[in-house]
Parts: structure tokens; C-alpha cells; sequence
């Protein structure tokens, strides 16, 4: 709990801006899968589950795992240029992602 508004943090959202430029939602498990050969440990209803469970600790290791996924995909998409997806096709396909660090922290 604050009285700090964290709305006025700047903030940069991975899903948010892929879905931004490419028009369309892509999961944070599929791009784990298709990009770093890491699937997701569970889902968001498994989450909720477990919280109204108060079954804890599987809890945070979903947490745990949705973060390093992320920050393992942005690692990924600044060294490289893009995050991978399949299509309905099934093909691989890069999305590019000319996201700069420094220009992301001056924000």
C-alpha cells in the first residue's frame, strides 16, 4: 500500500507494444515458447486459483517464472532485433523489436 501514485512511473510493457505494432495480441508463454524454447509453468486461471487457495508458494514460482520469461525476452529483443512468433500457418516469424535501452530508460 501507497499513497504514491504509480501511475506517474514510467513504464515499458513488452505485450503492450508488440501488440501496439503488430496489431494483434501475442501470450507471453507463446513468445517464451517460440523465441527461448520456454513455455510457461502454468496459467493466469491457475493463478487465481492458487491465490484463492492460499496456495502460496506455487503462486510465486508462476510469478517468478512470468518475470524471468520477460526479462529474458527483452534481453533477447534488444541483443537481437526481434521476438519470434507462429503464425496461423505454423512458420516462425520475426517480430522486429527496435527498442534502444537508452532510449527506453530516458523515458
Amino acid at each position: 500500500y501507497t499513497t504514491f501514485d504509480l501511475g506517474r512511473l514510467p513504464t515499458f510493457d513488452i505485450l503492450d507494444e508488440i501488440h501496439r505494432k503488430a496489431g494483434f495480441r501475442v501470450s507471453l508463454g507463446h513468445l517464451g515458447e517460440k523465441t527461448l524454447g520456454k513455455p510457461k509453468a502454468g496459467d493466469g486461471l491457475e493463478a487465481v486459483k492458487w491465490f484463492r487457495e492460499d496456495r502460496w508458494e506455487p503462486l510465486i514460482e508462476y510469478c517468478k517464472m512470468d518475470v524471468l520469461i520477460t526479462r529474458d525476452l527483452f534481453y533477447y529483443a534488444l541483443k537481437n532485433g526481434y521476438l519470434l512468433y507462429g503464425n496461423r500457418q505454423g512458420k516462425l516469424v520475426r517480430l522486429p523489436t527496435p527498442w534502444k535501452l537508452e532510449e527506453l530508460v530516458g523515458k
